[in-house]
């Protein structure tokens, strides 16, 4: 940098210098600010990481570098009992709303907890919170965006109700989180899902461009793999098929994946989308787009 100030001659020069600093400036601050903010989500609470992690999941699914984050996400979470667990009681809390017997529902929720080891938890949800730090960076102002309404309140109340049983010494404080937890549930509204929708087609619209679009734009590796075999092949059905087979392939293991994580719910709408690719039949029209579909379908399940 002394040698391009020595090197300056005129105030033109002078100016376009100043800005160049000037740039590199706001670029270093914004660098900053960003990751001061992934520092901050990286610290939060296991229920909030986990709640900024599905809100920007969709988006990750649309990088390769972000489908790496989701699988070890996914991972880590299935490798610490203790932060199943607390995954399962959150989920369990989701599909609960007003219209069922809560005070029943509490009663089950918490007889039927295993204990988390207070330790276990805590490493668990660091190792979370930096893959959740890694996702913000890599997406920006994207993730900055989608970021849900963090509730500390109700999030201390679950990690209270994981790591104690109800006994006469914590009888107050754990009152005071069953009653957080009955006005989580009696607010709580139905959420959609991508998987519940009943259309394949719309579905995989949802989820992907459509393959005009990204021809115009950008492939990715498997796209144009695809679209140099689609124009050197004399068997466009059986390509296909071939594409439609991995697609299912990967669908089952990502039922396996719910499955080991107790998620029925997923898992069973899983299926539906399988047994609807499945019924997906070979259209000479629309095979680009079929395919493209497939393909995009086939990588979100990795």
């Amino acid at each position: 940098m002394e040698n391009k100030i020595n090197s300056i001659k005129t105030v033109a020069e002078l100016e376009t210098f100043r800005k160049e600093i000037n740039e590199a400036c706001d670029t270093r601050l914004k660098f900053l600010k960003k990751s001061d903010a992934a520092v901050n989500l990286s610290n939060k609470n296991f229920g909030y990481i986990k709640e900024c992690f599905e809100h920007i999941s969709p988006s990750l699914f649309n990088l390769k570098e972000g489908r790496a984050l989701i699988n070890k996400y996914v991972n880590t979470l299935k490798s610490n009992k203790s932060l199943e667990t607390s995954h399962r009681i959150y989920e369990s809390i989701r599909k609960a709303n007003k219209n069922c017997d809560i005070d029943f529902f509490l009663n089950g929720l918490t007889e039927s907890i295993t204990t988390v080891n207070h330790n276990d938890f805590v490493r668990g949800t660091k190792e979370l919170g930096m893959i959740l730090a890694e996702g913000y960076m890599l997406l920006d102002d994207e993730a900055r965006k989608n970021l849900p309404t963090d509730e500390t309140k109700y999030y201390n109340a679950v990690e209270f109700i994981a790591e104690n049983k109800k006994t006469s010494k914590n009888l107050s404080t754990y009152s005071m989180a069953i009653k957080i937890l009955r006005e989580k549930i009696e607010n709580n509204v139905d959420e959609k899902n991508v998987f519940e929708n009943k259309d394949i087609d719309n579905l995989l619209t949802d989820k992907v461009r459509e393959f005009n679009e990204k021809y115009i734009e950008k492939l990715d590796e498997s796209e144009i793999a695809m679209v140099k075999e689609l124009s050197e092949s004399t068997n466009h059905e059986e390509l296909f098929n071939k594409y439609k087979n991995i697609c299912m392939e990967k669908l089952l293991e990502a039922k396996k994946n719910f499955q080991s994580l107790s998620d029925v719910e997923s898992a069973n709408k899983i299926t539906n989308i399988y047994e609807q690719i499945t019924n997906k039949e070979y259209k000479k029209d629309t095979i680009n787009t079929d395919i493209c579909n497939f393909i995009k379908m086939s990588n979100i399940c990795e």
